[in-house]
């Protein structure tokens, strides 16, 4: 979506996954840092307005709004890291 990603693991940190468009999905430094490079505060009708606005502004041509769109709509661990997020955030250990 921003057309940026991370390339390297710090060192500490741990990577999250991985994906055919990205190797370094998340990292975590234990106990301190949690980051992800999805939006999973985005939910599905949010990742719709956001995509059909940047395929209306010209930022998006019809092919990437398309794979966009229908990667939008596959499952997804959006609750699992939610859930990691709180934890984290929270002192939750298990």
């Amino acid at each position: 979506m921003h057309r940026d990603m991370v390339f390297t693991v710090p060192p500490g940190f741990q990577n999250l996954g991985t994906s055919a468009r990205c190797d370094i999905q998340g990292l975590y430094l234990p106990g301190r840092v949690l980051s992800v490079q999805a939006h999973p505060e985005f939910d599905d009708l949010i990742m719709d307005q956001i995509l059909k606005k940047r395929h209306i502004d010209g930022v998006f041509g019809d092919d990437m709004y398309e794979d966009a769109d229908l990667r939008r709509q596959l499952e997804h661990d959006g609750k699992v890291v939610a859930e990691a997020i709180l934890k984290l955030l929270f002192g939750i250990s298990g």
